[in-house]
């Protein structure tokens, strides 16, 4: 593939909202995997941390292997960007009332900071990681 097609489609993966999307479905999508274990523990929390943070964080860093192995290491930081900015429009746009006590002791905002800073850490990880392993090679 071109060098530029695979550019534009990083830039439309990472433009993909993922953080208000996890935010979305842990606040109003909760109640679907609810139930409880032995002795009353709930597991719809955990159910919701894995389902809706992990897929963020994965689809995060296939985005970011996909990075570099093309080559393109810089669109990551241009990515994360761009999704931070579309999560972020996305929730000032959006009615959030729900969410100003779901994530207590955060608002809205502030945990979407947290989420992205956290996804860039991941990620940042991730390609510490890989260039080890690639210099090992």
């Amino acid at each position: 593939m071109k060098n530029w097609i695979i550019r534009i489609l990083l830039l439309m993966g990472f433009s993909i909202p993922y953080v208000f999307l996890a935010m979305y479905a842990d606040c109003f999508c909760g109640d679907l995997f609810e139930f409880k274990l032995y002795g009353g523990i709930n597991v719809s929390a955990l159910w919701g941390i894995l389902l809706n943070y992990g897929t963020m964080l994965l689809c995060f860093l296939l985005l970011c292997l996909f990075a570099l192995k093309t080559a393109n290491g810089k669109f990551i930081i241009i990515g994360n960007t761009l999704s931070f900015l579309f999560s972020g429009l996305f929730v000032l746009q959006n009615n959030t009332e729900r969410w100003q006590w779901f994530f207590e002791p955060f608002t809205e905002v502030s945990f979407l900071i947290i989420l992205s800073v956290v996804s860039i850490l991941a990620q940042m990880l991730f390609v510490y990681f890989y260039h080890k392993k690639q210099k090992s090679k």
